[in-house]
């Protein structure tokens, strides 16, 4: 990576469980929103919904940026306004303040843990070489390795990442420490499974990194995640906490603004923390 690189994401962090796994699946509450159920059946406590018309007071604006769909019900939820904020607020320790990639890998993928959370990793870095420039192949070259951390560090040409203000690269930051044997939710069936939850504290990053954007935005732009997620299978999602992540003004097209809802990504659709009606 050149000096001087900004990031422009934060770390999405993967996290695989270590302390005792469910006994038996998570069950939805038919009260909450999917979002909110799976945060729940990934161990988080503190974020919550809110009411629709709570979200319809925040000023409206959508995002742009070409590739993703951009579902509908963004045009509800745009962000860049500050109020937004207050009503996901968590304390900076609960996990819920950070961006994650959480998964439940079917138990038949892997042969054990450590296996799992190589097979993960991969699945996601490739993930996201598609989502960047359209192609499914990626190397992931070990960068280097200091007792459990392993990093790997891809740089990506082409489609978006060669335009004027764009220079895409990022790393995984993993620790090498096995996933735990569980089960799924019960929206994934309620099989058994290797999870990757907020329960843990193993947690690999996923890092992008721009040495061409001018701009001071710290995270990834909302329109990556969405289209990386159309690549990653159902058993995989991915978290944006609020606050934290960019997304491109339709008013410009050009400048970032931050995403100040908390979303969940999961194979292409967008799921927001909304009371069911």
């Amino acid at each position: 990576m050149k000096k001087g690189a900004l990031f422009i994401a934060m770390a999405l962090c993967l996290m695989v469980a270590t302390g005792c796994a469910a006994p038996k699946p998570y069950v939805s509450d038919p009260e909450s929103s999917h979002a909110l159920n799976v945060l729940r059946a990934a161990g988080a406590r503190y974020i919550k919904d809110v009411k629709a018309e709570d979200f319809e007071k925040q000023k409206v604006e959508g995002v742009k940026r070409g590739g993703p769909a951009i579902p509908a019900m963004i045009t509800l939820l745009g962000g860049g306004f500050l109020p937004a904020l207050s009503y996901w607020s968590v304390h900076d320790d609960a996990p819920e303040a950070t961006s994650f990639v959480f998964a439940w890998m079917p138990e038949d993928m892997a042969e054990n843990g450590k296996e799992a959370n190589d097979k993960l990793r991969r699945i996601v870095a490739k993930a996201f070489a598609r989502a960047l420039t359209g192609e499914n192949a990626v190397e992931l070259p070990s960068w280097f390795e200091v007792g459990e951390i392993e990093e790997y560090f891809v740089e990506i040409t082409g489609k978006g990442c060669d335009g004027p203000k764009i220079g895409c690269q990022y790393s995984i930051s993993t620790r090498k420490k096995p996933g735990k044997k569980g089960f799924s939710p019960d929206f994934l069936g309620g099989s058994p499974a290797w999870i990757f939850t907020f329960e843990d504290k193993n947690a690999p990053l996923l890092y992008f990194y721009s040495n061409k954007r001018d701009f001071p935005t710290i995270s990834p732009d909302y329109q990556v995640y969405l289209e990386a997620s159309k690549y990653l299978p159902e058993w995989v999602f991915l978290y944006l906490a609020p606050g934290k992540h960019g997304y491109v003004s339709v008013r410009t097209e050009n400048d970032f603004e931050m995403l100040n809802y908390p979303v969940v990504f999961n194979q292409g659709e967008s799921y927001f923390f909304v009371k069911p009606d």
